[in-house]
Parts: C-alpha cells; structure tokens; sequence
C-alpha cells in the first residue's frame, strides 16, 4: 500500500541531540496518534474520528484526526491506518495519506466543533477496572514528580516507550538486544525480567519487604493495595524512580557509551531521584523518603560489598 507524507514546514519538538526528550515527546504523540486511529476504525462506522491531547504543563495541546473510507471494514481501517502511522517523524503537525485513509496532527484546532475524544489527566482511555483496584490513570498524574516522568509513566503503561520492539514495529532495522545482557528488549524483559533490574528490585525487596510487581499492570494495579490508600502514591513514586532510573541508565548506554555494571549504579539514580522529588512533597513526608532513600542505600551497599567489594567509582552521575 503507497503512503504519502506531508509535514506542514516546522520545526521538530526538541533538540536532535535531547535524546531523553525526543523519546518522550514523539511517544506521546505516537500514542494520541493511534488511539485516534483505534476510535476511527472501531467506534463509528464512517471510519473517522477527532481527538484532543491535553496533558498540562509544558506541553501543548495537540489535536489529531484520522479518516478511512467507509467501506473499509475495522480491521482494515486499523491495518492501512497502522501502516501510515510508521511515516511519523517526531514533528510539530502534518499530514500521512495512506491509499485509502489519513492522519492529521497539528499543535493548533484543524476540525470544527468539539473532538470526539478527549486525552488527559481526567482521561480515563483504559476499561473498567476490577473493584478495589485503583484509577490509575488519574493517580499517575497527581503524584509530585515532574512532568516528563508523569508522561513516561503513561505511556509505560500503555506499552508504547520506545523500546526496541516497539522501534521495530515502526521498521527500525537495529539490533533487538537488551543493552544490558543478550536478550531481545521489551518492556516486559527491561524493567521486570533483564538480570539488572531482577536485582534492583530484590534490593527493594530486601529493604522494605514488598514483594516486586510481576509487570507493568501489576505495578500500577493490585500491587498498590500492599500499602494503605494514603501511601499508595508515595509507593508508586518509588516505582517511578526505579523504572526512570532504569530507562535513564538504558539510554546513557545507548546514546552516550556510558557503562553501567552494577545494581548499586541504579539504585544510587532511583535514591538521587526520591531525594530530588521530596522537596515536592509536605515536611512529614519528605522525612519517610529520607529514611526510605538511606535504607535503599545501605542495602544496595551491603549487596554489592558483599559480591563485589565497594568502589565508589561506578556511581554514575544523574542525569
């Protein structure tokens, strides 16, 4: 099928050599992009549909739509639509014409009358979640970390970060392996599975007796009823520092050849990060993370003392 590409004459999002920030923001906007795509091709039979992005902060407010012609079935619709989405390169708006369909993305109003779906922090785009599990969606976005991170956690809940595999969906043509050992990388494997962050998670274990989430939905399910309701945001903080670190030391390797070959390297980014964010938090909790951040130091330390012996040298700087 023949595609086409028309960007409207504008600048990319950020910087070419803000490898971070490109990696968030065109993660984002490939997500508004392909739940549009999802509402056209499933929620309405004229196979169109008109959506607004508007997380706060920073970021602005981008609108998409996407059309296919009518007598497309869903399944196709989704597949042509699908197959124009790998044309996205991180830019400010434009237009993707696929034989028979069409996305348009722009940071200004492009329909008339109001979208047909709305992205947000009141959003809530998943189904209906089991009783006594939490909205997470809307948790996400009320924990005090910054916007990057909220926006990170997001889409690392939607499954839509850029790692290899998902790279690869979009025809990147690199290697699939896991920076840090010689399996393929997904989310699954790089936060959850890959042999760093098993044991960044044994040293939480180990300093707070919480047993690691099993994957991304367990982490932002079930595995917060461990903590009373007013700590559950505290706890998925935590869990923020950890896969930020984790995501943070995978691109220094990649972008910027640095080596990361312990666990305390981690852990000294998530204890940094939870240090950082505290300011963010009132005076008695800023005293728990305090306490929570020693802990996770001196764990880390004895672990790797005892394996390795202690060189300070492989602390990493933060980014």
């Amino acid at each position: 099928m023949e595609h086409k590409q028309h960007y409207r004459a504008s600048v990319p999002w950020v910087g070419p050599n803000n490898a971070e920030s490109i990696s968030f923001v065109t993660g984002t906007v490939y997500t508004l992009l392909r739940e549009t795509a999802k509402w056209a091709a499933y929620s309405t039979k004229k196979r169109f549909a008109t959506v607004k992005m508007d997380i706060g902060g920073a970021f602005p407010t981008i609108y998409s739509l996407t059309q296919c012609t009518p007598d497309l079935s869903s399944e196709s619709c989704f597949k042509c639509l699908q197959g124009s989405l790998k044309w996205f390169d991180g830019r400010r708006g434009g237009r993707i014409i696929g034989e028979r369909c069409l996305i348009r993305f722009e940071t200004s109003i492009l329909y008339n009358g109001e979208p047909m779906r709305i992205m947000g922090p009141s959003t809530n785009s998943t189904s209906a979640m089991s009783k006594g599990v939490p909205n997470i969606n809307r948790r996400i976005w009320k924990i005090k970390v910054p916007l990057k991170v909220k926006v990170f956690l997001w889409y690392l809940r939607r499954g839509v970060i850029l790692t290899k595999d998902n790279l690869a969906r979009r025809n990147w043509k690199g290697s699939k392996k896991c920076c840090f050992c010689h399996k393929d990388e997904t989310i699954q494997h790089l936060f959850f599975q890959c042999h760093l962050s098993r044991l960044v998670w044994s040293v939480i274990h180990m300093a707070s007796n919480f047993q690691p989430p099993r994957n991304v939905t367990h982490m932002f399910g079930r595995w917060l009823l461990c903590v009373p309701k007013e700590m559950r945001n505290l706890l998925l903080m935590g869990a923020a520092a950890l896969c930020w670190s984790i995501w943070l030391s995978r691109n220094g390797v990649i972008f910027d050849n640095k080596l990361v070959s312990s666990l305390l390297q981690v852990i000294t980014l998530v204890t940094r990060w939870l240090r950082t964010w505290a300011i963010l938090h009132k005076p008695g909790l800023r005293d728990t993370i305090a306490v929570v951040s020693r802990r996770l130091d001196q764990v880390a330390r004895d672990v790797f003392t005892q394996e390795h012996g202690w060189r300070s040298s492989l602390r990493i700087d933060s980014h």
